[in-house]
């Protein structure tokens, strides 16, 4: 008897396995459905710098490095798509320098201020401390890197500034002379409609939302 009964939990264990492979299954078909309907149309995301446009989703820049002074950037994203979807936008800022040698000096929150409506971009740790700077969420920050998330859907012209200035310290010293400061902008969309399953399939995080305005992302659920 007590083979019988094993065989029948053995039995009911494999149909289990079967329910839930099924089930996972259907998920992951369900998000291939999403893939396919964020690539259906042309998401017309570009990089503006004053009245030029870099025409794709990223660009680069070799700042002249002058103590105490700030340059003025100006850019900003834009949806530039007719007739195509309203989106959501995460900007990646990879930070550096032209000398090998200033590398392992750089103190970007010390001699570098990355400006962005009227605020110094912080420093920000990990996810779970992620800040607001105007309308984006600054979900990560150090001295190479950044990551921002623009909390409102774009239309097509609509368009967001994300960084608006560079400033440097009176402190760097004479290693900086002739020197450049070099920033990677790489911006990424996604559609407005089924954001979520959109974000989560396409970025990796978990975004929450008021009423259509990103409030917060989170790496776990």
């Amino acid at each position: 008897m007590k083979k019988k009964y094993l065989l029948l939990i053995a039995v009911a264990a494999m149909i289990a396995v079967a329910v839930v492979g099924g089930t996972l299954a259907s998920g992951y078909v369900e998000s291939g459905n999403v893939l396919e309907e964020i690539s259906e149309k042309a998401l017309g995301i570009s990089i503006m710098s004053g009245s030029t446009k870099s025409g794709s989703g990223s660009a680069n820049a070799g700042i002249d490095v002058v103590p105490g002074g700030t340059t003025q950037l100006d850019y900003r994203i834009q949806n530039d798509q007719k007739n195509g979807y309203n989106l959501y936008a995460k900007v990646d800022l990879y930070f550096g320098w032209s000398s090998d040698s200033l590398v392992a000096d750089q103190e970007r929150n010390g001699y570098v201020s990355l400006q962005l409506a009227n605020h110094t971009l912080p420093l920000v740790s990990s996810y779970d401390r992620q800040t607001k700077v105007g309308d984006w969420i600054v979900a990560y920050c150090d001295r190479e890197q950044a990551t921002l998330y623009y909390t409102r859907p774009l239309s097509y012209g609509d368009s967001a500034a994300f960084l608006d200035s560079i400033s440097f310290s009176n402190a760097m010293g004479n290693s900086y002379a002739g020197a450049q400061f070099l920033l990677d902008m790489d911006v990424t969309a996604v559609q407005a409609n089924n954001s979520e399953e959109a974000i989560e399939a396409e970025w990796g995080v978990y975004p929450h939302f008021d009423n259509g305005t990103l409030i917060s992302v989170s790496e776990t659920r």
